[in-house]
């Protein structure tokens, strides 16, 4: 007899695969090319990296701007004396990647379903594609936040709170999204405390 409903799982499994194989595609097709495109289309990439030169050139620190981000610029600055724009748009491709991981992390365990979709949908997003190919600080910001989450729902707290350390370290804007998530997290403990 026919079963529809294997029918339907075997459908699934093949687009789920499917998926899986073209985030390669997207990765290499996508992603690779723009590593070897220079610093970025960000004029804040150049200050960055000047700064990362003369901190370790000098030992004199000049922020690449104001508040000054030392994680990220002497990160950078240590990378691109060893393979200059190309090892410093690729750390930025492996914390993008790091950070779909953690999306990906983050999805599973709040039950959500179609995470390898939600992963493609933020692979292909242009600002991503931007981001995660360019020397700037956006990718590791977002990595870290993401991490402080993941950690977070896991209940590893101290982890969880220097990885938002990290992620305010390399770039300060972090502390709102991170607010937001402590703000969602103690309603949600209340919640959970109610009951």
């Amino acid at each position: 007899s026919y079963d529809i409903s294997k029918e339907r799982m075997n459908i699934r499994e093949r687009l789920i695969e499917q998926i899986r194989s073209s985030v390669h595609y997207i990765v290499w097709g996508l992603y690779i090319p723009f590593i070897f495109l220079g610093y970025g289309t960000d004029n804040n990439a150049y200050q960055v990296i000047d700064s990362g030169r003369m901190l370790l050139a000098h030992g004199t620190y000049v922020p690449s701007r104001h508040p000054g981000y030392l994680l990220y610029e002497s990160t950078v600055g240590a990378l691109n004396g060893i393979g200059g724009s190309v090892l410093t748009n690729l750390f930025s491709l492996l914390m993008a990647l790091f950070a779909v991981w953690l999306f990906s992390r983050i999805c599973i365990h709040a039950g959500i379903r179609h995470r390898q979709l939600l992963a493609c949908c933020l692979l292909v997003n242009p600002w991503f594609v931007i981001a995660a190919t360019t020397s700037m600080d956006y990718m590791a910001a977002l990595a870290f936040t993401l991490a402080a989450v993941y950690l977070l729902m896991r209940d590893r707290v101290v982890l969880a709170g220097l990885a938002g350390g990290i992620a305010i370290a390399f770039r300060l804007g972090s502390f709102v999204p991170l607010g937001a998530m402590m703000v969602a997290f103690m309603i949600a403990d209340r919640k959970v405390s109610a009951r």
